[in-house]
């Protein structure tokens, strides 16, 4: 049994013989990339031009490893359950079921006070979301409520959040993003040094636990590459590009410094964000290749669900773009003052 509940406080419920109703995803949440990953029509776009649109953006090898996986998991399931699965024989099948728990479960509803739990509501999962969203869900004993945040005017859409996320990863979720949500981009800087340089590993390592510990615990795992932000006071965030580039390119006796700091204070000090000559030069490096892919013109899409993923590409672009003057006039800067003191 489900209930859901206006602002003015009225109740009604919905009789559990009602759902089963036929459930179709709202159409722009069919158009998701989860699993490269649309459920539109029950067909799926095709992986070489879902390549090609996503060129240069970070979602292009995030698809590529979560279609592996996908496999990975589909075939375990046939290993375990064999014919008692049927789904599991066909690829397609298997991959809309995945579609629709990761692009319909969990997002703004409280189904359980535990953390790590995801549950698909029925009926309640038809809302779309939006930057001012008009209702949210509660747990309230055994009923999961929808509840307005104002008076509805008769034909409104209610609305809900599905949870804080950047635009990067509502795309990758849902297929589309919100404008007003974090312009946040994975960057190709890998936070990683190879695997004989232990203690630049470590020391980048608590680097990017500094960041994971500052997220919204909400939010899923984000891999070890440095992050570009746009706040939404329009102020471009360097600052984890920064440090990355100081820990890749700094020598091994100021690495053991860094490190008698971090063992002593726990942090890592404000020098190493402070980029060094050498860390700029890489850093422009970095994101002079990025900005030639982010700007080689993909295909022209033929099917009006790469929209998003065209519009998100252009943020991106312009995104790294801004990023990459203010990176040139920082090495100008930095490399005159070394001068002078020379």
């Amino acid at each position: 049994m489900f209930a859901y509940e206006t602002a003015a406080g009225s109740c009604a419920t919905l009789r559990q013989d009602m759902l089963q109703a036929p459930m179709l995803p709202p159409d722009r949440k069919r158009a998701g990339l989860q699993s490269k990953v649309g459920v539109e029509c029950g067909k799926f776009p095709n992986p070489r031009d879902a390549e090609e649109q996503l060129r240069g953006v970070a979602l292009q090898p995030f698809v590529q490893l979560l279609l592996a996986k996908e496999e990975e998991d589909r075939q375990a399931a046939l290993e375990q359950l064999g014919d008692r699965l049927e789904a599991a024989y066909s690829a397609q099948r298997w991959r809309w079921a995945h579609a629709a728990v990761l692009t319909r479960a969990g997002r703004g509803l409280p189904t359980t006070e535990e953390p790590g739990h995801l549950a698909i509501v029925p009926l309640f999962d038809f809302a779309n979301t939006a930057e001012e969203p008009s209702a949210s869900c509660r747990l309230c004993g055994d009923f999961i409520e929808l509840v307005t945040s104002r008076d509805l005017k008769a034909g409104e859409e209610v609305t809900i959040s599905y949870g804080e996320q950047s635009q990067e990863q509502q795309l990758f979720t849902f297929g589309f993003f919100l404008d007003g949500s974090p312009l946040e981009i994975l960057t190709p800087l890998a936070m990683v040094a190879p695997p004989e340089d232990e203690l630049r590993n470590v020391l980048l390592r608590l680097h990017f636990l500094e960041r994971h510990e500052a997220a919204n615990p909400a939010l899923p795992d984000l891999p070890p590459f440095a992050v570009l932000r746009l706040d939404r006071a329009g102020w471009l965030d360097l600052s984890e590009l920064y440090v990355t580039s100081n820990l890749l390119a700094m020598p091994e006796s100021e690495l053991r410094d860094i490190a008698e700091h971090v063992k002593q204070t726990h942090t890592l000090p404000e020098r190493v964000r402070m980029p060094s000559l050498t860390a700029l030069r890489h850093l422009v490096a970095v994101l002079a290749q990025w900005h030639e892919e982010l700007s080689a013109p993909a295909p022209k899409a033929k099917e009006p669900r790469f929209a998003a993923t065209r519009a998100y590409r252009r943020k991106c672009r312009e995104l790294v773009a801004q990023a990459l003057q203010r990176v040139r006039k920082e090495e100008v800067r930095v490399g005159l003052r070394n001068f002078c003191s020379d």
